[in-house]
């Protein structure tokens, strides 16, 4: 039930800023009286009950804070700690407000906080004070980098055109949160990051720290959200009448034949690299939607261009921004002789391991939006040892690597997948040449916590 501030101290301050020569006296208040009540029903008086949820409505104009304070206090039976320095007039209209929220609409304007311990409301200047905010991550810092190379031909002497995409990056949290503090916090905040513990400390006015809580929470919010990605990489051993590439229009009518939703992503959306060696550009990038059973349905599709030979077919999870990578590879080592003249003049040779990749490696980096969509940065890389080189000079031997690579970045619905194809291998042999399509199909879902539970 709303109450009103009915004591006569306030009634007479609010008649005596509002009152008009000749207007009517101001009615008294009586006080109430108890009424005889049975022993139980005083027993249900005594209950405490929770009077911050009391609901309060009352008009100021100009009125003493601390007179207006003192009126609270009688009304709602709290004690009121009310320091020297606060003082000061209010003007307030509200209607059906907590204890709490009225406290703060009539100090915040003269720059005064509230406290309440128990049955006792303190009211200050704001002062600073201590929080402890813990952050459930993994104290970590991950770099990731890539390269994509492609190259031109050329005829005799002419000079060869080399195009270089080089993509790096740092995941480090904890310098992000240390960022974010610096503009929340006042001059006279301080803060302290313990990253071992997952903590973070915060010294600073109450106004301040309800930036640094909101901050925290939406941080964790998005840190804490996982991504499960199903992935299929598949290569297609090229007939002779696809020897152009898959032919992606015949399978888009197969596709609308089959009652699955296919949609192209808007130019720009897709960045690719040419990364293999006489490889054509990448041409189709399709977001589909199917229900159960339709991926193997495009996979048959797919033997209608060549032979099709599943590469890798794995399921990871990942959190949102964060480098997940898939390796199905074996690690080849070719070995590297350097030669140091000493101070004598003789040579002295020195050799070390380098540790070369066969193999498929799949780099995805997730992130999901507020409506759900996953953006997810891509970036398949598959090498296969076609031969090796002999360094005269040592006599050790240099693997050749034959390598397809894509780096892309998309955005897509939950539940539907991307397919990235048109990287387009040839290699010559006894037989004769084969030509080869690597085609890579990406499935994301958002994980919710009760799954991820």
């Amino acid at each position: 039930m709303s109450k009103s501030l009915g004591l006569l101290p306030l009634l007479l301050l609010l008649c005596f800023s509002c009152a008009q020569t000749g207007g009517p006296p101001p009615r008294m208040v009586r006080p109430d009286i108890p009424s005889p009540v049975s022993p139980q029903v005083e027993k249900e008086r005594r209950v405490p009950k929770d009077t911050t949820k009391e609901i309060l409505s009352f008009s100021l104009r100009e009125a003493d804070i601390k007179d207006v304070l003192r009126a609270i206090a009688r009304q709602t039976n709290y004690n009121m700690v009310v320091e020297q320095e606060v003082k000061g007039l209010i003007t307030v209209d509200l209607k059906d407000v907590t204890l709490e929220k009225s406290l703060h609409y009539l100090l915040e304007p003269l720059n005064f906080v509230s406290q309440i311990d128990d049955r006792t409301i303190y009211v200050s200047r704001p002062r600073v004070e201590t929080k402890v905010y813990p952050l459930n991550y993994v104290e970590m810092k991950r770099t990731g980098s890539s390269t994509v190379r492609g190259s031109s031909g050329f005829d005799g002497g002419h000079k060869r055109d080399v195009v270089a995409l080089r993509s790096e990056t740092q995941s480090d949290l904890w310098k992000a949160i240390e960022e974010g503090l610096k503009n929340l916090l006042s001059p006279d905040g301080r803060y302290v990051i313990n990253r071992t513990a997952s903590l973070v400390a915060v010294t600073d006015y109450q106004r301040n720290h309800k930036n640094v809580t909101a901050f925290i929470d939406a941080v964790e919010k998005t840190i804490q959200r996982q991504v499960s990605i199903e992935a299929k990489i598949i290569e297609v051993s090229l007939s002779d009448a696809s020897k152009e590439g898959i032919d992606w229009n015949y399978l888009q009518r197969r596709w609308t034949d089959l009652n699955i939703a296919v949609r192209q992503p808007p130019a720009g959306s897709v960045d690719p690299t040419d990364g293999a060696v006489n490889s054509t550009v990448f041409k189709p990038c399709f977001h589909f939607e199917f229900g159960d059973g339709k991926q193997e349905t495009l996979v048959e599709l797919l033997k209608t261009q060549g032979t099709v030979n599943i590469v890798s077919n794995p399921r990871i999870a990942a959190l949102t921004n964060q480098r997940a990578i898939i390796k199905v590879a074996t690690e080849d080592v070719a070995f590297e002789t350097t030669t140091t003249v000493t101070q004598g003049g003789a040579p002295v040779l020195a050799t070390t391991n380098q540790f070369v990749t066969v193999g498929l490696v799949l780099d995805v980096i997730p992130q999901v939006d507020k409506q759900g969509n996953i953006i997810m940065g891509i970036h398949p890389i598959l090498t296969e040892r076609i031969g090796e080189r002999i360094d005269r000079r040592t006599g050790n031997s240099v693997p050749i690597l034959d390598v397809r690579e894509v780096d892309t970045m998309v955005r897509l619905r939950e539940g539907e997948t991307i397919i990235l194809g048109g990287l387009v291998k040839e290699r010559g042999g006894r037989t004769g040449s084969r030509r080869s399509e690597l085609v890579i199909f990406l499935t994301p879902k958002v994980i919710s916590e009760k799954d991820a539970l």
